[in-house]
């Protein structure tokens, strides 16, 4: 896909770094948005040295066209993410303590 006017920019919602690009499909003329979030993380390079380096990974959370304000479709699917997100950490603390309950009664 060829991209036109591509234009990148960052937002740090709750102390985490996200990256939003803004481009027009070349051949249909489609507004796209891309939301992804950059993590750091050490990886190590080399056979004999171990050199030890941080990369900035990005995790794609959503792309796609859209006809309304791509900023605001952008925002939405951060705020989805990240809802997303609080729900399965509130159910694996449910989990654990279900497991923690079990092994306490046995």
């Amino acid at each position: 896909m060829k991209k036109l006017d591509l234009q990148t920019g960052y937002t740090t919602v709750q102390g985490r770094i996200f990256k939003i690009e803004f481009w027009t499909e070349a051949y249909f003329g489609l507004p796209f948005v891309s939301v992804s979030e950059v993590v750091q993380k050490e990886k190590t390079f080399g056979i004999f040295f171990k050199k030890k380096k941080i990369v900035d990974e990005e995790i794609v959370i959503g792309s796609g066209w859209t006809e309304s304000s791509r900023l605001q479709w952008a925002l939405n699917r951060i705020d989805e993410y990240l809802e997303r997100e609080a729900e399965k950490n509130k159910e694996f603390e449910q989990i654990q303590d279900f497991c923690k309950k079990n092994r306490e009664r046995s």
